[in-house]
């Protein structure tokens, strides 16, 4: 029979650690995937590719943005939430991550055990848009108009932030009968209310300011937390007596267990990238803002900030997971 000596059990034992160290050292030392649960196009998928170019250049090593789509973005939770914890997989995701699990049952995750929060990279407006010819000037224009009923409004997908900020609005505040209908992402909501089919819409705010520009839509008011230079004449929905409407996060995320050294690395590189004029721009032209730099302990906390605001959102339609 073999025995181990003490002393090369010792050496062995060492070794692991001085390769583990390395390798958290030398991180990333081969490409890195950053899956995204929405089509290419929407508002994630855009900050996906505007971070993983970043943090291409500033560690030398190849991001890959993978789009693993369906569910709201839940696929692609999924798959990163049973990823391996290695750095190597990561995830950029928007307030879909949490409104799925208050909405849908066994949605195959829990974004509170699951993941690690990296970094808050971007917030963006939401807005209630109109098609042109639909006979409205402001919010309160349509309030009326809904209670005539026979209305429906495109969102970006099942439990996404702008269905649960339509239904909170349209119907639990307005007592309306209007219908949700859910697109695969904020692209094809947007060409759906510029086509009149179905001709309201709640959506994100880059997409529809560029269907304004074009005479293609209308952009009543604002889910934000002050108006946008882009937008003067557009009012918040707080300006209009309306509490709870936030904008939409943006968000990078690693399966839990990834080691903490990835971690802090990923987020003092993304934080970095942030103050770059050059990045910020390119934020900026899809109507996103930069977030302030936090730690992940920090972005950890606003998660669970956000988590309860939603959660009194989805409450409040009855739209939570019985």
């Amino acid at each position: 029979m073999r025995f181990w000596h003490p002393f090369a059990a010792l050496c062995l034992m060492a070794g692991s650690l001085v390769n583990v160290a390395h390798a958290q050292d030398s991180y990333p030392s081969r490409p890195v995937r950053i899956v995204v649960g929405f089509p290419p196009g929407g508002p994630t998928d855009v900050a996906a590719r505007i971070i993983a170019e970043g943090l291409q250049k500033a560690l030398k090593q190849t991001f890959i943005v993978e789009n693993r789509t369906g569910a709201s973005g839940g696929i692609g939770a999924q798959y990163v939430a049973k990823a391996a914890p290695d750095g190597y997989t990561l995830l950029v995701a928007a307030n879909a991550l949490t409104l799925n699990a208050l909405t849908t049952p066994n949605a195959g995750y829990d974004p509170d055990k699951d993941f690690v929060p990296i970094a808050l990279m971007a917030t963006q407006a939401n807005a209630v848009v109109v098609h042109p010819g639909l006979p409205v000037k402001n919010l309160e224009d349509l309030h009326k108009l809904a209670k005539k009923g026979g209305l429906s409004f495109a969102t970006s997908g099942q439990g996404t932030s702008s269905q649960m900020i339509g239904m909170y609005l349209f119907n639990a505040l307005w007592k309306s009968d209007m219908a949700a209908v859910p697109y695969r992402g904020a692209g094809p909501a947007d060409i759906a209310v510029a086509s009149g089919e179905p001709p309201v819409g709640f959506t994100t705010i880059g997409g529809a300011y560029n269907m304004q520009q074009a005479g293609r839509m209308k952009i009543l008011a604002l889910g934000n937390d002050k108006r946008m230079p882009i937008l003067p004449d557009v009012p918040t929905m707080a300006e209009l007596g309306y509490d709870n409407f936030s904008a939409s996060w943006t968000v990078l995320f690693a399966p839990v267990g990834t080691p903490a050294p990835m971690v802090e690395k990923l987020n003092a590189t993304v934080n970095q990238l942030l103050k770059d004029p050059a990045l910020r721009q390119k934020f900026a032209v899809q109507s996103m803002d930069v977030a302030a730099p936090l730690n992940p302990k920090e972005v950890g906390a606003y998660m669970q900030r956000e988590s309860a605001t939603w959660k009194k959102l989805v409450d409040a339609t009855g739209a939570g997971v019985k």
